[in-house]
């Protein structure tokens, strides 16, 4: 994947760049008024289209070559990305899960997306939503009507234990493991996995049952941020389930299908998995920068305070820059 940078069209006010996704051969940019910006990953990276067709996106999820996006009204859409920097059609979401937010009989509590599969987490209304009618990775609260939805190339229904936890605890994240298996983190802390369990992902270690703040996962590795700052890992992809011995405290994880992606306290980035050369040489220039961070197919984002050396300057002025590595 040939990725060292955001594109330079990427410029004024309007350019900057609010939060990074990153597919299998295009990566998208939520702009400051709610557009997208999509340039693609092989090859030169050449200009990114700037969508407008979609206005009003207030965040996204991505997956391998889809793009999950939370409108402003509250409501979900989806769309494909592919081939560089096509856009494609719009794809559909369930409607049952626009019909309940649009209602306002259950708010959107967490959304993700993986290889051709997408997964909803609804939750409880509640009388503290924000201005766009949703509340994305609310806080915890105990039990309620929880629902989960997912759709695409491999669905796997809730074990009967998973079913009853989230009816009595609720949960706050939910993750597709590319298309193998989904995670979910309880309102009680705790991390599960159900799905495909050939790769080892259901085997859910004890250090993850309790205390966990969020959790990613890959295609053959899960990984789980503890409150108090440390990471736990597991799966069959020993180089990305591996965590690193001596990590400063850690606020932030992510993960790409075969790598892996931690953000510390002082706001630098490390990495470890089965990662190229250049994804495995984390710019110098962010370092100590780093705000967000984002993982995908083959390379890394994320999202600093300032403009690095050699990118516009004025693509600091709103929430971020994006800085992604090959």
């Amino acid at each position: 994947m040939q990725v060292s940078g955001v594109p330079p069209d990427l410029s004024g006010p309007a350019g900057a760049v609010t939060q990074v996704v990153i597919g299998l051969q295009a990566v998208t940019a939520l702009l400051p008024n709610g557009t997208l910006a999509v340039w693609g990953t092989v090859g030169t990276l050449g200009s990114p289209l700037v969508w407008s067709a979609l206005r009003g996106v207030v965040r996204l999820a991505g997956g391998y070559v889809h793009v999950l996006a939370l409108l402003r009204n509250g409501t979900l859409t989806g769309f494909g990305v592919n081939f560089g920097d096509s856009v494609q059609s719009p794809i559909a979401i369930p409607s049952d899960v626009n019909a309940a937010l649009a209602a306002g009989t259950q708010r959107l509590v967490d959304f993700a997306a993986g290889n051709s599969v997408s997964i909803v987490l609804l939750g409880p209304p509640t009388t503290s939503n924000s201005s766009s009618g949703v509340v994305v990775n609310a806080s915890r609260s105990a039990g309620g009507n929880y629902t989960v939805h997912a759709w695409g190339a491999e669905v796997y229904a809730l074990p009967p234990s998973v079913s009853r936890a989230l009816a009595q605890v609720g949960a706050v994240q939910v993750a597709a493991c590319d298309r193998l298996a989904y995670m979910m983190l309880l309102g009680n802390g705790t991390a599960v996995v159900w799905g495909d369990g050939k790769f080892g992902l259901l085997d859910v270690p004890a250090a993850a049952r309790s205390g966990v703040r969020s959790v990613a996962c890959g295609i053959r590795h899960a990984l789980a941020l503890l409150h108090n700052g440390t990471v736990v890992g597991w799966g069959n992809n020993t180089q990305a389930a591996t965590v690193p011995a001596g990590l400063a405290p850690i606020k932030a994880v992510a993960a790409g299908p075969l790598h892996a992606v931690a953000l510390t306290t002082q706001g630098r980035v490390v990495q470890w998995g089965e990662v190229s050369e250049g994804l495995a040489q984390v710019p110098d220039d962010i370092q100590g920068g780093v705000q967000t961070i984002s993982a995908g197919y083959g390379a890394s984002a994320a999202l600093t305070s300032t403009a690095p050396p050699g990118e516009s300057g004025s693509l600091a002025r709103a929430a971020g820059t994006s800085v992604c590595c090959d």
